[in-house]
């Protein structure tokens, strides 16, 4: 039995129950929106569905009209300008700020002012050739189908590319490797393939738990 004053509900999504607290139902009647029927799980769910970071088409700039690729499809409503005009300095974001209007919803609005203010095609930010089919990428040059890259290069079909990797293939959270082949959770390797939360391994292949390993095959946490 919850001891908080409130409410159970069945989530329309997945079925399970989940509480909402009195102090909510006063928020949601604040701010005129209907108490929620999902759960916190399936809610966090659909926002993240919301945003793309990985789906990218091509489309063309809403500004100068060139080819680009972006997370935005062609179809959707969102006015997307391409990197180049993003960051010109020749309009202004401020200009399409307006006053609330009590009559409508916040959602309502905010709807149409997301609508409105250009968006950038993809997240990217000084960066050097070649990183147009990728997504998030920072100071980074030669990514190809990865997203979440930083300050690395020669990067291919990865994911949550952290500072100092180079040429890397199929890999997934990593960080300061070097000619690393399905490299997951691992850190500062070199010409090593098929590790798994291993550390500073040179010349090593099937990899788990490792540290310090040199031209070692198939282990399972060293000591």
């Amino acid at each position: 039995m919850n001891s908080k004053k409130g409410q159970n509900e069945i989530c329309q999504n997945c079925k399970n129950n989940f509480f909402i607290e009195d102090e909510d139902f006063s928020f949601y009647k604040k701010i005129k929106v209907p108490p929620p029927t999902f759960c916190a799980d399936c809610r966090l769910q659909k926002r993240l569905a919301a945003y793309n970071a990985r789906n990218l088409y091509k489309r063309n700039c809403d500004k100068c009209d060139v080819s680009i690729v972006s997370v935005f499809s062609p179809e959707s409503d969102s006015k997307v300008f391409c990197t180049k005009c993003y960051f010109n300095d020749d309009w202004d974001a401020t200009l399409y700020g307006k006053d609330y209007d009590f009559s409508k919803t916040f959602f309502e609005q905010f709807d149409e002012l997301r609508k409105n203010v250009p968006q950038i095609h993809l997240r990217h930010s000084n960066n050097g050739n070649s990183c147009e089919y990728a997504n998030p990428v920072y100071h980074s040059s030669n990514v190809y189908l990865s997203y979440g890259v930083v300050a690395s290069e020669h990067i291919y079909y990865g994911s949550l590319i952290n500072k100092g990797n180079k040429t890397c293939l199929d890999c997934y959270n990593i960080k300061n490797n070097e000619y690393g082949y399905e490299l997951i959770n691992s850190n500062k390797n070199f010409k090593s393939t098929y590790l798994t939360n291993s550390q500073q391994c040179l010349e090593s292949s099937f990899l788990f738990n490792c540290i310090n390993c040199h031209k070692l095959f198939y282990e399972f946490e060293s000591s």
